[in-house]
C-alpha cells in the first residue's frame, strides 16, 4: 500500500480575545510598529498552510520588507497612494534607489522591472481586457476553443499570462461588440511580433500615421493607411 500524504492540520480562526492579547504583546514588545504592520503579521500568521506557500511568502515578506526601506520616501508616499497592492508593488520597484539595488544584485533586475511596467501599461490601457468568457458571450461564439482559434489565426489579440490563460484588450472591440475594422489585417502585418508587440505598436504612436496611433487611426476609418504602416514597422523588425 502506498504510504499515505501528511496530513496538514486545517487552520482555524483564532478567537478574538487570543487575537486582542496577541496584538497588546506584540506592541509591548515592539512599541516602533504601527497597528497596520501587526495587523498584517498576524494575517500572515493565520493564513498560513502547506510548506511551499509559507516559504514563499517568507521570502516575499523579507524581499518587501527591504524595498521599503530602500525606496526613497517620495517615492514610498507615492506608492501608498496606489488603489491596489500590485500597483502600490510596481511603483515601489520604479524607485531610482530600488532599480540601482536591482542592479547590484541582479544586473538583468532593471529590465525585468520594465518589462513588469510596460506589461501593467498594456493590461490597463483603453478600459483594459477580458477574460475569455466574456470575449465568449461578446462575440456570441459558444465555447472557449472558438476564442483560441480565433486567436489563434490572428483575428483576435489575446495577451498570455502564463499557462493556457489569455485576456483580452478591450479596445479591439467597436461599440458594437465586433472586432474593430481593420484590426484582423493589422495583426496580419504585424505576424513576427509577439502579442504584446502587438498590443504596444497599436497603442504607441507611429510616425508613419503623422504621429497617431494606429488603434485610433483604425477607428478613425484609416484602415489600408494603417495596414501599411504596420507591414513596413513589422517588416523592419519592429523599428
Amino acid at each position: 500500500m502506498a504510504n499515505a500524504l501528511p496530513h496538514t492540520p486545517e487552520q482555524t480562526a483564532l478567537p478574538l480575545s487570543t487575537t486582542l492579547a496577541l496584538k497588546q504583546a506584540l506592541h509591548v514588545h515592539y512599541p516602533l510598529a504601527r497597528a497596520e504592520t501587526i495587523d498584517a503579521a498576524l494575517a500572515l500568521l493565520e493564513r498560513a498552510g502547506a510548506a511551499l506557500p509559507q516559504a514563499l511568502t517568507a521570502r516575499l515578506v523579507h524581499a518587501v520588507s527591504g524595498l521599503a526601506t530602500t525606496a526613497d520616501q517620495e517615492d514610498v508616499t507615492t506608492a501608498l497612494g496606489q488603489t491596489s497592492d500590485y500597483t502600490l508593488l510596481l511603483k515601489v520597484l520604479s524607485s531610482p534607489a530600488v532599480l540601482e539595488q536591482a542592479r547590484m544584485e541582479d544586473p538583468l533586475g532593471p529590465a525585468r522591472l520594465r518589462w513588469l511596467r510596460d506589461r501593467e501599461r498594456l493590461l490597463t490601457a483603453e478600459g483594459g481586457v477580458l477574460p475569455v468568457t466574456d470575449v465568449m458571450r461578446l462575440l456570441g461564439l459558444k465555447s472557449r476553443q472558438a476564442v483560441h482559434r480565433r486567436r489563434s489565426r490572428g483575428t483576435l489579440l489575446g495577451l498570455p499570462l502564463g499557462g493556457l490563460t489569455y485576456v483580452y484588450p478591450v479596445w479591439q472591440f467597436d461599440q458594437q461588440g465586433k472586432i474593430l475594422s481593420g484590426l484582423p489585417e493589422t495583426l496580419a502585418a504585424l505576424a513576427l511580433l509577439d502579442a504584446w508587440g502587438q498590443a504596444a505598436y497599436l497603442l504607441a504612436g507611429e510616425p508613419r500615421l503623422d504621429g497617431d496611433r494606429p488603434l485610433s487611426a483604425l477607428r478613425s476609418g484609416r484602415r489600408e493607411q494603417v495596414v501599411q504602416a504596420a507591414r513596413h514597422y513589422g517588416e523592419q523588425g519592429g523599428s
